[in-house]
Formats: structure tokens, C-alpha cells, sequence
């Protein structure tokens, strides 16, 4: 069958209605003028038209009567209306046409062949019949000659236009095809230029690519969750959510390169995504190539690091420590010729003091330095950031870190944050939340800065200890907490470092 929107088969049959009438009409004309010749006029009459308006119903309301032997049904019926008119002479031999033509143009060579054949052979046996022993004579082969030419002509024009209609049908499913990539192309393309967006405006962390993946794969994909992972060397670690409904199985995605894997996509959705898996891995093709950047760059990052610390600990180990212990060494011996000088006796005593301390900085420093690198507090607070819901305001996070907070005060820190960080999200209706400052090693100076309502910190709601816990963490690493807040938003700043409490 022809296929399309207005097929050509349909075309095709609207030709046979004019056929089918003109050559009816043809029949019946001729027939009144050679009324008294005729005989069973009425009878044939009446079998042209009920044929013919037959084919005009069928035509009309489109019906598709597969397989074709309906159109060879139709020539014996026209066959018996020839036959009652006077056979290879009758008025409406012409109408023979029609059926043959319908035959071929549903079915092709052999169909109309055979309707042709019938309708030859038919009035064949009628006028054998009529004059008593077959006679086979030039009006009979013109008939035949004149239903083959109609088989020939019209079956090769079917068989173009069924080859043409299976080429379009070709090409319009290899331009769905296209039109399908196009669209993934364009999506993995307003991806990559959201990540390249964020890389200008802020650190390129795991979780600003995380949050921007999903809000982007929400306009194409329809999940109810999604949870976005990158590898870690302990496991996987959840650097953005998004939606709700976590309950249930999830679609599981791994996001990598040809080379590793770098990390996971898990989805749940409400219905069957596999429609739009092409989708979801060309998107997830740039979040691999960003998790594996950042994973690249924070191993050079880290090996450079270490191999710093380690030189520096050589450093003082081997070098500035023997020094200084030696310097009080020196001391001592002075002190022992100066036995008696009570004052100056006080002086050395000082600079042995100073001595002593100095070696004990240097032999504390040593440690850390060959301490194996703890977990950056940047990371720590990208990790606390990726676990708060991804509907609501964005986070940034803007953090100098020379070196990471002693392991002592990163819990204390880490734990201060992020509970400013829920509060925030949860109280101050912000669209915006940065997270910044500097921090080297014992001394930083952090801030969560919102865009919200803001609070008076004086009238806090009773069984509200938020604020309260923070301060008495920032007191244990001697730092001090500050909250300043009002209609343009809430800023809550730590500091800790030598000097700080006492000051506060």
C-alpha cells in the first residue's frame, strides 16, 4: 500500500471515479439511442450502475478493500452487464476499463492481469455463446489489446509512484532521525554553554556543574528526581539533587569518559525514560568531560601540594630545626658562665624559653607537613551545599583556601557553615547564598551571605539554638561569630586565628 498524508493511490482512485461515470455514461447514451437493438437493457443498466456507484461509495469514503480481488469481482459483474447488450458490441464494453484499472492500481501487474483476462475471456464466452462455437475475432483482440495496454501503462505508473512514496517515506524517517540528534545536539550545546557561563562567573566546583546539569536535563527529560554523583576515592559523592519522591528504584547512568568513569547519574521518574536515554547521554557527556577535568586538576593540584609540604618538612627538619635547637644549646652555655647575673640570667632564661617554643612550631609543623592531606574545607562545603534541596535558592561557593583548617578546627568550621547554610535556605526566602572568605591553615575568615528577608538576631523564636551552638563551637577553636542581618539580607561571618579571642 501507498502511504502518505494524500497518497497517491487515493489520487489514482479519484482518476477511476471519472473513468467509472464517464464510461457508464458513454454506455447509457449509447444504449437510448440504439434502444430497440438492445436487449435486457433495463437489466444491464441496472448492473452499471449499481457497479459504478459501488465503486463511487468506496472511493468517496475511502475504504480500503485488500485484497484486490473486489476490482476482479467488479469485472465479472460489468462482464454480465456486456453480456446482456450484445457482447464485444455492447454499449458499455468502455466500462470493462474501470475494474481493470482498479485492479491494477491496488494490486499492480498480475491483478489487473487478471481482471483483464476475465473481462477478455468473458466476452469471449458470451459471443461463443451467442453464435454457437467460439469465434475468436478482431474485435475480441483489440478488446484484449486495448484491457492490456491499460494493465501495462497503469501498473509501471504505480510501480514509480510506489517507489517514489517509499523514497519520501525514507527520507522524512532519516530527517526524524536528524531532527531527533539536532535536538540532543542542541541540548548537550545549551549545556556546555551554561557550564562555560559558570566557569566565567565562579569556581568550576562539582556541585555548580551538578546543579546546572540537572536544571538543564529537567527541561528535557521527565523525572521526578534526579541525584548526581562524582567518583571519589572513598565512593561516590552526591554533589547536587533535584525534585523530590527519592523513594524507589532509580534509573542508574554512569557518567565518564573512554578512559574512567568519573561519576553517576540516578533518576526516578513516573514513567518509562527509555525513549530518552540518547538524550540523557549526549547531555551527560559534557558533565564527564567537566567531573573529569575537575578530578584531573585536583590530583595535579594535590601531588603539587604534597610534594611542597614534603620539601618544606625536609626543610625544617633537616635544616632551620637543627638551627634553632642548636641556637639553644648556645644558650645554655652562656647561661652557665653567667651564673650569679641575676638579671641577665632572666634574659637568657627568655630566649631559652623562645628557643624551646620555636623548636616545638617547627616539630608540629613537620608533622602536618607529612600528615597526608586532610579533606579541603572548599570541598567539605561544596559537599554540605550539593545536599541542600536543588530547588531552592543557588549556592556559590567563593572560598580562598591556602591551606585547609587543622582537622581539630574543620569539624567545628565545617559544622558552623553548614548550619548557616540550612538556615538560610530554610528561613531567609533567598534567591542567591554565597559562601566565601579565606582560610590558611590556623587562622580564616568565612561568610554565608544571603539575599533574603533578613532576621532580627535579638529576637530569636524560643527552642532556637542554632545561632546559640555556633557560637559556642566558634568559641572551642577561639574565633568569633558574628551576625549582621536586615531588609537586603543576612551575613553570618566566622573568624578564627592567634589573637582572636582575646581581642573578642
Amino acid at each position: 500500500m501507498i502511504t502518505g498524508d494524500v497518497t497517491w493511490e487515493a489520487r489514482l482512485r479519484r482518476v477511476l471515479l471519472w473513468i467509472n461515470w464517464a464510461a457508464a455514461g458513454v454506455g447509457l447514451v449509447l444504449a437510448a439511442v440504439d434502444l430497440g437493438s438492445v436487449p435486457d437493457l433495463f437489466a444491464a443498466a441496472v448492473l452499471a450502475v449499481g457497479y459504478a456507484t459501488t465503486v463511487h461509495v468506496a472511493v468517496v469514503r475511502d475504504l480500503d478493500y485488500a485484497p484486490w480481488w473486489p476490482a476482479v469481482a467488479g469485472t465479472a459483474v460489468v462482464v454480465a452487464a456486456v453480456g446482456l447488450t450484445g457482447g464485444a458490441t455492447s454499449p458499455f464494453v468502455l466500462l470493462l476499463a474501470a475494474p481493470i484499472y482498479d485492479a491494477t492500481i491496488r494490486g499492480g501487474v498480475v491483478p489487473g492481469a487478471t481482471a483483464a483476462v476475465v473481462a477478455a475471456g468473458g466476452i469471449l464466452a458470451v459471443d461463443a455463446a451467442r453464435a454457437g462455437a467460439p469465434a475468436l475475432a478482431a474485435p475480441h483482440l483489440q478488446l484484449l489489446m486495448f484491457y492490456a495496454l491499460i494493465v501495462v501503462v497503469f501498473s509501471q505508473t504505480r510501480r514509480v509512484l510506489v517507489e517514489e512514496q517509499d523514497l519520501h517515506d525514507r527520507l522524512r524517517a532519516a530527517s526524524l532521525v536528524d531532527l531527533e540528534r539536532l535536538r540532543r545536539l542542541e541540548a548537550s550545546h545549551d549545556l556546555l554553554t551554561s557550564l562555560a557561563e559558570l566557569a566565567q562567573v565562579s569556581e568550576l566546583n562539582p556541585v555548580s556543574v551538578g546543579r546546572t546539569a540537572l536544571r538543564d536535563l529537567a527541561r528535557q527529560v521527565p523525572f521526578t528526581a534526579a541525584e548526581l554523583r562524582i567518583a571519589d576515592a572513598e565512593g561516590d559523592v552526591v554533589v547536587a539533587r533535584r525534585g523530590d519522591g527519592l523513594d524507589g528504584t532509580p534509573l542508574h547512568f554512569p557518567v565518564g569518559t573512554a578512559e574512567r568513569r568519573v561519576g553517576e547519574l540516578r533518576l526516578w521518574a513516573d514513567e518509562d525514560l527509555a525513549a530518552y536515554r540518547p538524550t540523557i547521554e549526549t547531555m551527560l557527556r559534557p558533565v564527564a568531560l567537566a567531573f573529569d577535568n575537575i578530578l584531573l586538576l585536583r590530583s595535579i593540584a594535590s601531588r603539587a601540594v604534597e610534594e611542597e609540604r614534603l620539601r618544606l618538612a625536609r626543610e625544617l627538619h633537616d635544616d632551620i630545626g637543627p638551627a634553632v635547637a642548636s641556637l639553644g644549646l648556645g644558650i645554655d652555655v652562656v647561661a652557665l658562665q653567667a651564673a650569679g647575673d641575676d638579671e641577665l640570667e632572666a634574659h637568657l632564661g627568655a630566649l631559652r624559653a623562645t628557643a624551646t617554643r620555636i623548636v616545638e612550631d617547627i616539630r608540629r609543623k613537620v608533622e602536618d607537613l607529612r600528615t597526608l592531606r586532610a579533606t579541603s574545607l572548599t570541598e567539605a562545603l561544596a559537599a554540605a551545599a550539593g545536599a541542600v534541596d536543588a530547588e531552592g535558592p543557588s549556592i556559590v561557593v567563593e572560598l580562598v583556601e591556602h591551606r585547609p583548617p587543622r582537622q581539630a578546627d574543620m569539624v567545628h568550621v565545617t559544622a558552623i557553615v553548614t548550619e548557616a547554610l540550612r538556615n538560610a535556605v530554610a528561613h531567609a526566602a533567598a534567591t542567591r547564598i554565597t559562601i566565601r572568605g579565606e582560610v590558611d591553615r590556623d587562622r580564616g575568615d568565612v561568610a554565608v551571605v544571603d539575599d533574603g528577608v533578613g532576621f532580627d538576631p535579638d529576637e530569636v523564636p524560643s527552642g532556637h539554638f542554632g545561632l546559640v551552638g555556633m557560637r559556642e563551637r566558634a568559641a572551642k577553636i577561639g574565633g568569633t561569630f558574628e551576625v549582621t542581618s536586615g531588609p537586603e539580607g543576612t551575613e553570618v561571618r566566622l573568624r578564627w586565628g592567634p589573637g582572636l579571642s582575646e581581642a573578642a
